[in-house]
C-alpha cells in the first residue's frame, strides 16, 4: 500500500534529520556549547520519535494488524508451549537473523539507561 511507503519515508526522514542535527552538534557545536552529555540524548530522542511514528493512526496499518503482529511475536517467544503458525515461523527466522543487532541494541540500552555515557564508563555494559 502507498501509505506504508509514506510511513517508511517519514521514518527515514526523521532518522536522517536527527542524524544531521546530531552531526552538526557534534562536529560544529551548532546547538549549545558542545558538551559531551548533550550528544547522548539524540539517540534516545530518535528512538522515542520512531516509536511515536509507529503509533500514528493509519487506514491501512490498523491497530488490529499491529496487535496481530504483537501476538505473533508472543507466539515466537513462547514457541515450545504453543502451536506455531507459519507466520510465527517466518518471524522467528527473521529474529534469528538479528542476533548481532540485538546484541548491539542491548549494549546501547545499557549504556544509555545506566548513565554510563555521563561518566564515559563503557565497562559496566560489556557483553
Amino acid at each position: 500500500s502507498n501509505q506504508l511507503f509514506v510511513l517508511a519515508t517519514l521514518q527515514s526522514f526523521v532518522w536522517v534529520g536527527f542524524f544531521g542535527v546530531y552531526l552538526a552538534q557534534y562536529k560544529f557545536g551548532v546547538f549549545g556549547n558542545g558538551h559531551q552529555h548533550e550528544y547522548a540524548w539524540y539517540p534516545v530522542a530518535l528512538v522515542v520519535a520512531q516509536l511515536l511514528l509507529l503509533l500514528l493512526p493509519s487506514a491501512h496499518f490498523r491497530f488490529k494488524y499491529r496487535c496481530a503482529l504483537l501476538r505473533c511475536l508472543a507466539t515466537v517467544v513462547v514457541a515450545p508451549l504453543v502451536r506455531v503458525t507459519f507466520a510465527a515461523n517466518v518471524l522467528g527466522d527473521v529474529l534469528t537473523s538479528f542476533t548481532r543487532p540485538a546484541k548491539d541494541a542491548l549494549y546501547t540500552g545499557c549504556y544509555i539507561f545506566s548513565g554510563s555515557f555521563l561518566h564515559q564508563d563503557a565497562e559496566l555494559c560489556k557483553v
